[in-house]
């Protein structure tokens, strides 16, 4: 467990979302569960260990922890927006906040706690040891892995909770889509190298190309999708000793099968089986 100031809480919350001293009260009791819960499912050993002596992992593992905690009781709390945030209601003469106004609230801190929980996971992946737990594999379980990646890859200005709920079966038939086309060893080679922070340029090259096929998926748009994967393949097979894993897999061979008529040039071929 970590002790979490009230100035280090205050400073975890969202612009516009500043909390009162009641607040803190009534959610500090949370921070002992949430960190369990954090510890079993981000950081296991390895980055409990890193906690102490790597200040930016403290500083966005204490901005989950407040975000969560607060989430955990958000809709058992009375609440007050003040100009400045938010607060409790402590007497019968002010009236809480209107359902609309405490929508939008927690929609701002599911969005802070989404962005700060994808900072936790990267930064985690550079402590030694990490990328090698279950955590890891739980905490990016395929190649588009935290909102952020909504803006880098989508343009979605701003992601929300929303969006990502959203895009999460789109996501999966991305992933699904490259396993068929790329194979399965050669994204787990990708993934296992994005969770240690040991990619290689060409191997970040490739993962970039499939985080864009895979926000073609997303937009749902299929002549883009084409695209994207088109690009990706001609990437992947522009000689014989960069991309070793895929070029050797049954998923190559199947994409180069003699009576396979529909080519990768084919915009209808993304979508076909």
């Amino acid at each position: 467990m970590i002790n979490i100031s009230k100035e280090e809480f205050e400073a975890a919350m969202p612009a516009m979302a500043y909390p009162t001293d009641e607040v803190f009260e009534k959610v500090s009791p949370q921070f002992s569960d949430v960190y369990d819960s954090m510890s079993d499912d981000f950081l296991g050993d390895a980055g409990v260990s890193a906690v102490d002596g790597n200040t930016q992992i403290r500083h966005a593992l204490v901005c989950v922890i407040s975000l969560a905690s607060v989430l955990r009781i958000f809709r058992s709390l009375d609440l007050v927006i003040t100009p400045t945030g938010f607060g409790v209601v402590s007497n019968q003469n002010v009236a809480p906040a209107s359902s609309a106004r405490v929508n939008a609230l927690e929609a701002d801190l599911q969005r802070a706690l989404l962005n700060a929980q994808g900072r936790l996971v990267t930064l985690l992946t550079t402590v030694e040891g990490w990328g090698t737990q279950s955590q890891a594999a739980m905490a990016i379980p395929m190649l588009f892995y935290k909102l952020s990646m909504l803006r880098t890859f989508c343009g979605i200005t701003n992601p929300s909770a929303k969006d990502w709920d959203s895009a999460r079966p789109q996501l999966l038939k991305g992933d699904e889509f490259l396993r068929k086309h790329v194979g399965d060893e050669f994204l787990q080679e990708l993934l296992v190298a994005v969770r240690s922070n040991a990619l290689t340029n060409d191997q970040r090259a490739a993962v970039n190309a499939m985080l864009e096929v895979m926000a073609g998926f997303v937009l749902q748009d299929r002549k883009l999708t084409a695209f994207k994967y088109r690009r990706l393949m001609r990437m992947l097979e522009k000689d014989n000793s960069t991309y070793t894993t895929y070029l050797n897999s049954d998923a190559y061979a199947l994409n180069h099968a003699q009576n396979f008529r529909n080519t990768a040039d084919s915009a209808g071929f993304v979508f076909n089986g």
